[in-house]
Parts: structure tokens; C-alpha cells; sequence
């Protein structure tokens, strides 16, 4: 190997080099790609959070599906599930739809009322099968927290970029408003 002190055309090359890395660390304009895998991360969150409450409905069905084969099940409580699920179902919310938190807290709301009235369906028919598919319904609602809260971690991300350079963006990224966010913000 050449020592680069002894080769000028070599350390030239090598300073060039040098200066171009630290002009790339030092510029304010976010590269495309690193604001793409922050896209993607963001995408993968949302999957996981619609994954979960898609189990959860899956589970809160589950549940129905048992307690109509027990003779003590409410057919008043069973036809109130059916109407809640229904509801639920109307009130699921996108991405773009996040902007107006009233539509999350509606979406929220609903899911409470089903969960509680499958909760006493379930109390009423008394199938031993059921308690274990509640007890994943609950685990999954808790786990909404945490999945809304990683999904708010990298919107964050995203958000911070943005906000860094906003004048620095290009094309399509030039387009991109502040990524809402589940928790309170002013």
C-alpha cells in the first residue's frame, strides 16, 4: 500500500474526500433516504396498530361466536354487540383522518362500549373458553398505548425533520405538511 503523504495525486483525492464527507454531515438538507426510512418506520407502526386492533375485533368475535352456543347467553346483550361492532367498524380511522383527534376519541370511545359490552356477554353465558380470548383482548388494549406511542416516537422523527429544513426539501417531500400525532399536542 502507498503511503498517501508520499503521493500527491493520492492525498489530493483523499482531501477531496474528506471534504466531501464533511460537507454531507454538516449540510442541513435531509437526505431522501433517510426520510424515506423513517416513511417506511412510520408505515410499519401504523401496520402494527391497525394488526392490533384488527385481533382484538377478531377476538371480541370470537367471544360472541361462543357465548350463543350457551343457553344463559343475553340476546339483548348479543344484539348490542352486534350493533357496536358495526359501529366500530364505521369509526376506524386513517392516517389523514388523525388531524381531527375528535374522530380518534370517537373511534376510542366505541371500542370501550363493545369491549364492555362483550365483557358482560361474556359474564352472562358464563363459557369457560371465553376467559382466556378476554384476557388477550385486554392485553391487546394495552398494548395500544404502547403502539400509539411508538407510532408517535417516529411521526416525531419525521416531524423534527422536517421542521429542521424546511426550505431544503424537494419534488414531492416539498409537499409534506407535520405528521399528526395521537397524544394531546397544543
Amino acid at each position: 500500500m502507498l503511503p498517501i503523504k508520499n503521493c500527491p495525486s493520492l492525498r489530493w483525492l483523499f482531501n477531496l474526500f474528506l471534504l466531501n464527507a464533511f460537507l454531507l454531515a454538516c449540510s442541513p438538507k435531509i437526505p431522501k433516504d433517510q426520510l424515506g426510512r423513517q416513511f417506511f418506520e412510520l408505515d410499519q407502526r401504523w401496520k402494527e396498530l391497525q394488526e392490533n386492533d384488527a385481533q382484538i375485533l377478531k377476538n371480541i368475535e370470537q367471544i360472541d361466536r361462543l357465548v350463543t352456543k350457551s343457553p344463559k347467553y343475553e340476546k339483548n346483550l348479543h344484539d348490542s354487540v352486534r350493533i357496536w361492532q358495526k359501529e366500530v367498524q364505521k369509526r376506524r380511522f386513517s392516517q389523514a383522518d388523525m388531524q381531527q383527534s375528535n374522530l380518534i376519541d370517537e373511534y376510542d370511545l366505541a371500542l370501550i362500549r363493545l369491549m364492555n359490552l362483550i365483557e358482560k356477554l361474556k359474564n352472562s353465558a358464563q363459557v369457560p373458553e371465553t376467559e382466556v380470548i378476554w384476557q388477550k383482548i385486554k392485553e391487546k388494549d394495552q398494548w395500544t398505548v404502547v403502539k400509539r406511542t411508538d407510532y408517535d416516537l417516529v411521526a416525531d422523527k419525521i416531524n423534527g425533520m422536517l421542521a429542521a429544513s424546511p426550505t431544503k426539501l424537494t419534488g414531492k417531500l416539498k409537499s409534506l405538511s407535520k405528521i399528526p400525532v395521537f397524544r394531546i399536542t397544543e
